[in-house]
């Protein structure tokens, strides 16, 4: 009978343990889709500084200009929506300011309208 109770037990806790995933969500547009002259402040401020994606960084000062900007955007598996949205490491911590949750979900709806220029 305890081998009963024991094979119970072990089976319970393994079958009790799963592997829950993270969602990520995507922001509610609520079909509004910015624009890149309302994304352009926050790219401008936290992205194309100093020490990050202007002069010398890889991609050079490509957030100036929508026409550069926007191939650069797309490159997958790290591509902006991954590292800005997804895992969150852009900008990086050392960076002059990091992402709100309004500028992250203006990006994030920036992106799911297919980085409109206008």
């Amino acid at each position: 009978m305890k081998k009963y109770i024991i094979c119970f037990s072990i089976l319970s806790f393994l079958l009790a343990c799963n592997k829950d995933k993270i969602e990520i969500t995507a922001a509610d547009c609520n079909n509004e889709f910015p624009t890149y002259q309302d994304v352009k402040s926050i790219l401008d401020d936290k992205c194309g500084t100093a020490g990050c994606h202007v002069g010398g960084s890889s991609p050079a000062s490509f957030y100036g200009n929508y026409d550069v900007a926007v191939p650069y955007l797309n490159l997958e598996p790290n591509g902006f929506k991954n590292r800005v949205i997804e895992i969150g490491d852009m900008p990086e911590v050392n960076s002059p300011g990091q992402l709100t949750v309004d500028e992250k979900d203006l990006l994030d709806c920036w992106i799911q309208g297919g980085y409109a220029k206008e």
